[in-house]
């Protein structure tokens, strides 16, 4: 049992004194960073960025609905831009209210008890690539928004996105 002991240690000791700090030979292993996605915009003067952040579709009949989303960790603020088949392309679409049958941003903010909701009324949305070989989407967006309710607006701009498709 000592022999065995004893020629452990020197396996040890060999295996250890052979490896250097940086011997230049070869690469470390790096892991990648998983891209969880995220939104990011300015809400009038206050910088909001959200992740992960993916796009979903969903299809009811003959028609499917795309939508850009994310929400905070505590989920009191959330935000997301809808399109319809013809709207979810590479290109620059505007945004309008819910009925205008054009795409749509919303932005909610609040507990369950006092929220409030803010819908584009005018904007604009780019999206700039549609990847589905990295399950990317990528874009930008601007838009006013306001709070039907009470009539508060908020303005969004410089918005970007890099989604996940899921």
């Amino acid at each position: 049992m000592k022999t065995l002991n004893y020629a452990l240690i020197v396996l040890l000791f060999l295996g250890l004194s052979s490896c250097k700090d940086d011997d230049g030979g070869g690469t470390t292993p790096v892991t990648p960073a998983v891209n969880l996605g995220f939104i990011s915009f300015n809400k009038d003067a206050t910088v909001v960025t959200y992740s992960p952040a993916s796009v979903q579709s969903r299809s009811s009949g003959s028609e499917t609905v795309y939508n850009i989303s994310s929400a905070s960790q505590d989920l009191t603020t959330g935000f997301s831009i809808l399109f319809d088949d013809s709207q979810y392309q590479v290109g620059t679409q505007d945004l309008g209210d819910v009925f205008s049958g054009k795409a749509y941003a919303t932005y909610t903010e609040g507990d369950f008890f006092n929220q409030k909701t803010y819908n584009s009324v005018s904007g604009t949305v780019t999206i700039s690539e549609i990847n589905t070989q990295t399950n990317l989407v990528k874009g930008s967006f601007q838009f006013i928004g306001e709070e039907f309710s009470q009539g508060d607006s908020i303005n969004f701009t410089n918005g970007t996105f890099e989604v996940l498709i899921l």
